[in-house]
């Protein structure tokens, strides 16, 4: 799927996206509305995803292993048992977010917030 499709389906109401593989990368979408998306077990590995609203979005397994995620909004996602190795979170919010079992080896984590997140 391209990153272009998957925006527009959301924007038309769609939400489960369990799986999903990212035939492009998310280049040039800016301030994409992902909220309450299911992406669990989606690779996204070394997508551009900067400033993306995930707000409650099911992110449990996915791979985020070098993405940019930019001031992205996070809050309440269910990240379990995501890969999130070597991405940059700068700037991100993670209040109430589940992040049990995920890996953030080596992630830029600079002005992020996890407030209540566990």
């Amino acid at each position: 799927m391209e990153a272009r499709e998957l925006e527009q389906r959301h924007e038309a109401g769609e939400r489960d996206f369990a799986g999903v593989v990212i035939e492009k990368q998310f280049l040039g979408l800016l301030k994409v509305d992902l909220s309450g998306a299911d992406l669990s077990g989606a690779n996204l590995a070394g997508a551009d995803l900067a400033t993306t609203d995930f707000r409650g979005a099911n992110l449990t397994g996915v791979n985020l292993e070098g993405a940019n995620l930019e001031a992205s909004i996070l809050d309440e996602a269910d990240l379990s048992n995501a890969n999130l190795t070597g991405a940059n979170l700068r700037s991100c919010r993670f209040w109430k977010a589940r992040l049990a079992g995920a890996t953030l080896k080596g992630a830029t984590l600079r002005n992020t917030s996890f407030l209540e997140a566990d």
